[in-house]
């Protein structure tokens, strides 16, 4: 009879560990269920300032597109409306070559682009003669490597 004894012993042992783990994982949850809680009520607090700026932005009067050319203050060429850089002379378009109700923001390191500049100073012809020559110079390489391999 002292075998049945132990068994029963060992079962309301393992009933108390199981019911102490219960509590325990009650514990957490009710814990985990306070942090949800606090979490959702910050969304909620975030929604609430989403939907207050959206109401400030879905209140502030439209740009209107852009009508006529961007004319560049250094050279006074034309330019589109979109453009950030002077197609005359290759320098940075700013504020005051913005057309009238058009919203100008500058690019963050933007400065004037060196292949414009050379581009519109009159080099080209010269860039165009060197290009020609490299190229020929590499052809007749080619043809010459070619007809000594034979």
């Amino acid at each position: 009879m002292s075998g049945y004894r132990d068994d029963v012993g060992a079962w309301q042992q393992r009933a108390q560990m199981l019911e102490q783990e219960l509590q325990e994982a009650a514990a957490r949850l009710a814990q985990q269920g306070a942090t949800v809680a606090e979490q959702q009520a910050a969304l909620q607090a975030r929604g609430a300032e989403i939907a207050q700026l959206r109401a400030q932005l879905g209140a502030a009067p439209a740009v209107a597109p852009a009508t006529g050319p961007r004319v560049c203050t250094a050279c006074g060429h034309k330019n589109q409306p979109h453009y950030k850089f002077c197609l005359g002379c290759g320098k940075t378009l700013g504020p005051g070559d913005a057309p009238p109700g058009m919203a100008w923001s500058p690019s963050a390191g933007a400065e004037a682009s060196p292949h414009l500049v050379a581009a519109r100073s009159g080099s080209s012809g010269a860039m165009v003669v060197v290009t020609a020559v490299i190229t020929l110079v590499i052809m007749a390489a080619g043809a010459a490597f070619f007809l000594l391999a034979r």
